[in-house]
C-alpha cells in the first residue's frame, strides 16, 4: 500500500434482512439521513450508477459503483475529489445473512495527498474517518431496526392444497 494511504474496516449486525439493509444503505436519496458527515446526494447516473456527495469540511466526492450486487456485495470507487486531503479511494460493502440478521462489513482505502509530514497525520485520519464511517453505520442500524417491519394482514395470503372451482354466479 502507498505510504499516503489508510485501509479500515468496519462491521455491524442489523436486526433486518439483507434486502432491507441494502435498500436503505444503497438508496443515494437516503444516505443523508444516515451519514451526517453528507449534506447532499445528488444521483448523476444510473447506469454505472454514479452518485455525488457534499460533505462537512468542504469536501466532495464523486463516486461510481464498479460492482452492484444486490443484496450481497458492492463495490465503488471515487472518481472525482474535492477535498484538501484526499486524493482518490473506494469502498467495498458485503452483506451476510445471520439467523434473521444481517452483518454489514465495510472496507474503506483512502489514498491522501503527499504533503509535508503526511506519515504522522495517517493514524489520525485513520482514527477519524474510522469513527465517522462507524456513526454512519451505527445510525442506520438504529434507523433501520426502528422502522416498523411491515407483516401481511391476516388474510392477505391464503395457502391451499385443496383443489379450488369456481361457480358462476347465476
Amino acid at each position: 500500500m502507498a505510504a499516503n494511504a489508510i485501509t479500515f474496516t468496519e462491521k455491524i449486525v442489523i436486526e433486518r434482512t439483507k434486502e432491507q439493509v441494502w435498500d436503505y444503505t444503497q438508496n443515494s436519496d437516503l444516505i443523508t439521513e444516515w451519514d451526517k458527515t453528507v449534506l447532499e446526494a445528488t444521483t448523476l447516473e444510473q447506469s454505472p450508477k454514479t452518485v455525488k456527495l457534499k460533505m462537512k469540511e468542504n469536501v466532495s466526492i464523486t463516486y461510481v459503483y464498479k460492482l452492484e450486487n444486490r443484496p450481497n456485495k458492492f463495490s465503488l470507487t471515487y472518481r472525482k475529489v474535492e477535498s484538501s486531503v484526499i486524493e482518490h479511494g473506494g469502498i467495498t460493502g458485503t452483506f451476510e445473512e445471520r439467523s434473521g440478521t444481517t452483518l454489514w462489513i465495510q472496507t474503506c482505502t483512502m489514498v491522501f495527498k503527499r504533503g509535508l509530514f503526511m506519515g504522522l497525520r495517517l493514524p489520525y485520519y485513520r482514527w477519524k474517518y474510522g469513527l465517522q464511517i462507524r456513526k454512519a453505520m451505527q445510525n442506520a442500524k438504529e434507523i433501520l431496526e426502528n422502522m416498523p417491519v411491515e407483516q401481511p394482514e391476516q388474510g392477505d395470503v391464503k395457502i391451499t392444497t385443496e383443489p379450488v372451482s369456481y361457480t358462476e354466479p347465476e
